[in-house]
C-alpha cells in the first residue's frame, strides 16, 4: 500500500471514530434528560449538540475523504511534467 492508500485508510478510520463517539454523546444525552445521572455544569443539550457535530464530522470524513486525501497527496502527472514546465512550454 502506498503512502496515499493508507491515509485514505486513516482519514475514513477516523471518520467512523467520530460518529461513534457522536452516537455515544447522544446516547449520554438522552441519559441526561431522564436524570439517569446528573451534572450540575451541563444539561442534556450539551451531548445533544456535541453528538450531532460529531456524527456530522464522522459522515463528512467517510463519505467526502478523498477531497482531503487529495489535498494532502496530489495526484502526480503522468508524463512526469509540472504543470509550470507545460505552461511555460
Amino acid at each position: 500500500m502506498t503512502p496515499r492508500d493508507l491515509f485514505d485508510v486513516s482519514v475514513r478510520i477516523a471518520g467512523v471514530f467520530a460518529l461513534l463517539w457522536g452516537l455515544w454523546d447522544l446516547a449520554n444525552a438522552a441519559l441526561f434528560y431522564t436524570d439517569y445521572f446528573r451534572s450540575p455544569d451541563m444539561t442534556f443539550r450539551y451531548y445533544l449538540i456535541y453528538g450531532w457535530v460529531s456524527i456530522a464530522i464522522g459522515l463528512l470524513l467517510m463519505r467526502s475523504g478523498g477531497v482531503l486525501v487529495n489535498f494532502a497527496y496530489p495526484e502526480a502527472d503522468t508524463d512526469g511534467e509540472t504543470s509550470d514546465e507545460a505552461d511555460s512550454a
